[in-house]
């Protein structure tokens, strides 16, 4: 069992750790604690017998062929995009505080773009891959067909083809929302918080 420590898109010290082979949680309980953490995220199963409460976790869905997209505007402004990735993934499970260096350098590769919804919508997308990496929307505005509305802005930049999405702490009517677009589901994993 390794444990992550780091800031939650809120701020807040949040450990995460990977459950799923049946290690008991108490070494991570205490790791995390002994870290300053105020709430440990995890990977498993059954841990709500240990106190942890069920959240939205990890998804990877895969469409065989993209729905006919919607354009929606790109950013390059590095401020911009650090700003959205602040304000977008605020109080989801599995989202980090962005490390501005870190997202100027995946920011300058030519196959890494940026969609933009307005001053409240963000979606990276990975021309290369063909990927589309959770999309995401400012609390107070976030609903399953502003997600979709990212989605395809993504499908119009990548155009007809397969395409694979990935989505952290998104809850299930936002995974449905994907699925009416022609995603399927091909992996989700349980996520899990205790606060501590």
């Amino acid at each position: 069992m390794s444990l992550l420590l780091r800031q939650a898109a809120d701020g807040r010290l949040v450990a995460m750790a990977d459950l799923r082979d049946g290690s008991p949680p108490s070494p991570a309980i205490a790791e995390a604690r002994q870290g300053g953490a105020v709430e440990l995220w995890a990977y498993g199963h059954g841990l709500d017998e240990h106190g942890f409460e069920p959240a939205p976790g990890y998804a990877r869905l895969h469409a065989d062929r993209l729905p006919p997209g919607e354009p929606l505007p790109e950013s390059d402004d590095l401020d911009a995009i650090v700003t959205l990735l602040e304000r977008c993934y605020v109080g989801l499970w599995g989202h980090w505080l962005p490390d501005r260096d870190l997202v100027a350098l995946t920011a300058a590769k030519p196959h890494v773009r940026h969609l933009v919804l307005d001053d409240h919508g963000l979606c990276r997308v990975n021309t290369s891959e063909r990927l589309i990496d959770a999309p995401g929307l400012a609390q107070a505005v976030r609903s399953p067909e502003r997600y979709a509305r990212l989605v395809l802005g993504a499908a119009a930049l990548l155009g007809d083809g397969p395409a694979d999405l990935e989505s952290w702490g998104d809850p299930d009517d936002t995974i449905d929302a994907y699925e009416a677009l022609g995603f399927r589901a091909e992996v989700l994993l349980q996520g899990w918080r205790l606060p501590i």
